[in-house]
């Protein structure tokens, strides 16, 4: 049995059971390495938790990279923003 890496708090893969980043790229360079290219594509990302420290923490790291992020701290307030973000 395969352990999915997205569950155990690792990095999620292409659902093709390929990591998103290879171990040697880190190793090798410092910084992972995307292993398709519309991972290197920035997204608009909706981010809803009712804890701010979480949304804080993601906000900054998807928007260090490049990402548009919004947050929300619960589901009527995302929905709104889900309307607003499209």
């Amino acid at each position: 049995m395969t352990a999915d890496p997205a569950a155990s708090g690792g990095l999620a893969g292409d659902g093709a059971g390929r990591p998103a980043v290879s171990l040697d790229d880190v190793k090798t360079h410092g910084e992972p390495t995307p292993t398709n290219e519309s991972a290197a594509r920035p997204a608009r990302i909706l981010v809803v938790d009712d804890d701010e420290s979480v949304t804080h923490m993601l906000r900054r790291a998807l928007s260090y990279d490049g990402h548009t992020v919004a947050t929300a701290k619960d589901g009527p307030e995302g929905l709104r923003k889900a309307l607003e973000f499209a």
